[in-house]
This record gives C-alpha cells, sequence and structure tokens, in this order.
C-alpha cells in the first residue's frame, strides 16, 4: 500500500489547489476569495482595497496579485504547477507545456505555525530559506506518490 503524503503524514504546510485531481488539503475555488479568506477580509473590504488602489476590478489579475503580496507578509509560499499528460506530474517550477500545464494551487504555511514549529520569536533569512526547502521537498514527495517514482 502507498503512503499518501498528503493524506497519510504530517505536513508543516498546507496545499490549496483547483484542479480535478486530489493533490492537497483544501480546494481554492477563487483566488481572490481565497486570499481574502486568509487575511480575514469580506466582500466589502475587496471593492474597498480595489479602489483604494485603483484596480479596476476586484477579480482582476492585479488585485489578486495585490492580495498575494499582502499574504506573503503572514506566509511563506510557493506556486504549484501540474502537468498532465498520460498522468500528473507537479512541481514548484512552471512546466514549458502551455496547453497541458499551468499553475493549480499554492503550497505555504503561515509564519505564526513556522514561528511556533520552530520556537522562534523572529524567522531569519536562514529559516525561511529553510521553510522554502521544506515546501519543495513536499511538493517532490507528492510527485514522486502521484507518478509511483520512488526510486
Amino acid at each position: 500500500m502507498e503512503i499518501n503524503p498528503r493524506k497519510d503524514c504530517d505536513n508543516l504546510d498546507t496545499i490549496a489547489y483547483k484542479c480535478k485531481y486530489d493533490i492537497g488539503d483544501e480546494i481554492l475555488s477563487d483566488p481572490v476569495d481565497w486570499y481574502s479568506m486568509q487575511l480575514g477580509y469580506d466582500d466589502g473590504v475587496q471593492a474597498f482595497i480595489a479602489l483604494r488602489h485603483t484596480v479596476k476590478h476586484p477579480y482582476s489579475n492585479e488585485f489578486s496579485g495585490f492580495l498575494k503580496e499582502r499574504f506573503d507578509k503572514i506566509a511563506i509560499s510557493l506556486p504549484v504547477y501540474l502537468y498532465d499528460h498520460s498522468g500528473i506530474t507537479v512541481s514548484t517550477c512552471p512546466f514549458s507545456c502551455p496547453w497541458d500545464s499551468g499553475q493549480v494551487g499554492i503550497i505555504y504555511v503561515l509564519k505564526e505555525k513556522v514561528r511556533e514549529e520552530f520556537s522562534v520569536d523572529r524567522i531569519s533569512e536562514q529559516l525561511e530559506k529553510k521553510v522554502i526547502d521544506i515546501l519543495e521537498s513536499e511538493i517532490k514527495n507528492l510527485d514522486q506518490y502521484l507518478t509511483s517514482d520512488y526510486d
């Protein structure tokens, strides 16, 4: 029996995703709504922030990018990309095929959890790099599980 690294193991991080495959921990229905929820914003706050920063529409890529910048202040995260062609594979780096691949999610850990897990008051540059390495390792483990590549 294969061990699913997302379901059968404790992970420091969470994967939020939007695709037809079960590759993570929580469904990401819409990036703007998801970032807003993580930041504790409601629709009224979204609209206010969009107007204040002269973003044309609260569901634009520009606004989503603005929310991601805010999210990065409370979390350490990496994008999750998926390539789907005669099987699936995942990575934190984009694949070269524009037709069968794209970003499907985000792997993240809240900085509050990092401080708690590593018993620190401040996240140093060295610790942030270590956490990024952990996130990348988690995606590699998931990819090995999805591709049945355990060599």
